[in-house]
């Protein structure tokens, strides 16, 4: 299996992706302090072995992040914890959390990014929204839906969900995007947002992906009608 090395908080696993640790720049891993673990690349189960220097490293810039016995499996299961809900098919919360860039770089070959998801979680999110909407607003008309609609969906609105998830930290990406602010970018953290609730739609149905959207928009759906009484 290929070496994996460690960008924290979030656990990689792939060769090309060394040098940074939570925005605090470091020496790259050397021979001496790669790390290799058996990993499968569809579930992201592996060992967590940390070399000497990292450790050292995090103790000494006072990181705090996720521990270093951590998983990736338990990164996951965070996850699942923060949206309510558990799935059945790991590979498809997997797939939601892999960008294009990693997936580009990657030494193994047919990785799937998380576009595809991407882009049906966008039909997925508005069929829900749209749902809601109708039964919070009857007497409204079609322009004044679409006008709270496209609100409800844009990506600055997705981007502020996906941060209340953390979706950042949990995003497998390349060192290049990374160095760029990848994690922070408002455009990966919507898309992200809209391939995690592709994937739980797939994996337990509309009325899982309602649940989860649900408890997302609560506060905003609240809002929209709040604003509504006061006219």
């Amino acid at each position: 299996m290929p070496a994996a090395t460690f960008v924290f908080p979030v656990i990689f696993f792939a060769d090309d992706i060394t040098g940074s640790c939570c925005g605090v720049r470091c020496r790259p891993f050397g021979a001496s302090d790669k790390v290799v673990s058996p990993v499968c690349v569809e579930t992201g189960l592996t060992k967590s072995v940390f070399s000497p220097y990292y450790l050292s490293h995090m103790h000494a810039n006072k990181v705090k992040s996720t521990p270093p016995h951590v998983t990736r499996a338990r990164l996951l299961s965070q996850l699942e914890n923060e949206i309510g809900y558990r799935f059945t098919n790991r590979r498809l919360l997997f797939q939601a959390l892999i960008h294009s860039s990693y997936a580009a770089v990657s030494r193994r070959r047919g990785i799937p990014d998380n576009q595809r998801l991407e882009f049906f979680g966008d039909s997925v999110l508005g069929f829900i929204i749209s749902c809601r909407l109708l039964k919070l607003f009857p007497e409204s008309d079609e322009g004044e839906l679409s006008r709270r609609k496209a609100t409800l969906i844009d990506t600055a609105t997705l981007a502020a969900l996906a941060e209340q998830l953390g979706l950042g930290r949990y995003l497998l990406m390349s060192r290049g995007e990374e160095k760029t602010g990848g994690r922070t970018k408002k455009t990966v953290l919507a898309a992200c947002f809209e391939a995690l609730l592709a994937a739980v739609y797939l994996d337990g149905g509309i009325a899982c992906a309602e649940k989860v959207a649900d408890t997302m928009y609560r506060s905003l759906l609240e809002g929209e009608g709040l604003e509504d009484d006061t006219r």
